[in-house]
Parts: C-alpha cells; sequence; structure tokens
C-alpha cells in the first residue's frame, strides 16, 4: 500500500490547498476589507448581546426581547431588495463607509443613553429599528463590494 500523499511543486498536497485557501487576502484591498469588517461584526456582536443584556436587565421581560430582535430585523425584510437595486446604482465603496458610519453614529447615541441614565425600552427598540435600516443597506453593498477588489477567480474564495 502507498502511503505517500501526491506533491504539488514539491509541497504534499494538503499543504498546497491550504495555502490556496488564503488567495483572496492576497490583494491588499480586499485584506482590509476583511479586517476591518471583522472588526466590524465583533462590535457589533458586542452590541447586540449588550443591548439584550440591557433589555432584559431594563425589564425582566423576554417579550421586549424579541420586539426588539424583531425590529432590527423588520426593516433588512422589507428594505434589502430595493437596497440592492439602489446600490448597484450607487458607488459601493462610498455607501459602505457611509453606512459604517451611520451605524457608530447609532452606537454612540445608544452609548450615550446609556452614560447618562436616560434610557428607556423605546429608545433601544427605536435605535434597533435604524440600526435594521442601515444594515438594510450595509449588508448588499458589503457583499456586493467583494466583486470589485479581488479578481474574477477568487471571487467565490472571498465570498467564502
Amino acid at each position: 500500500m502507498n502511503n505517500k500523499q501526491p506533491t504539488t511543486n514539491g509541497n504534499p498536497k494538503g499543504l498546497a490547498a491550504t495555502a490556496d485557501i488564503w488567495r483572496s487576502l492576497r490583494n491588499r484591498n480586499y485584506r482590509l476589507f476583511f479586517i476591518g469588517q471583522g472588526v466590524s461584526m465583533i462590535g457589533t456582536w458586542m452590541q447586540m448581546a449588550s443591548v439584550s443584556w440591557a433589555i432584559y436587565r431594563l425589564t425582566n421581560s423576554p417579550v421586549y426581547l424579541g420586539i426588539n430582535g424583531f425590529a432590527s430585523l423588520l426593516p433588512s425584510f422589507f428594505a434589502t431588495p430595493f437596497a440592492g437595486v439602489m446600490i448597484d446604482r450607487w458607488d459601493r465603496r462610498r455607501t459602505v463607509i457611509t453606512t459604517q458610519v451611520l451605524l457608530m453614529i447609532q452606537a454612540v447615541i445608544l452609548a450615550a443613553f446609556f452614560l447618562t441614565g436616560h434610557v428607556s425600552v423605546w429608545h433601544i427598540i427605536t435605535l434597533s429599528f435604524f440600526g435594521g435600516m442601515i444594515n438594510a443597506f450595509d449588508m448588499p453593498a458589503r457583499q456586493a463590494l467583494v466583486f470589485n477588489m479581488v479578481k474574477k477567480e477568487n471571487v467565490s474564495n472571498a465570498i467564502a
């Protein structure tokens, strides 16, 4: 029985395949985008967790958790198809920058409510709704921007 692995340029096939996984990151612009979106997503997850915790702490009601989740996802359900059409006509890079700035402003306003102690559930739900509206434009813009940054043969790798 032959236990030798097939080789590519002297490297075991597994190592060549592993190096190929990261081929889209060889593009500097995509690499910066990938890192920036990673940081942004971590912040979004932290905000989602803290908002859920704050709502439950303020109300002791799982119903308000559901209302907040509904308020944040409802705009995406209705607005994303229209946003996708508009984004195809707009500058994608500028759209992503604008949506990220708007999401940052939304997070700062939310933080200001908490830091001043003047937060109520309706503040949080309203800001979650506006965050959902912004995300309805952000998500398709980010996904469409990938096509502008990488070579055609690396698009599937960048999306994955």
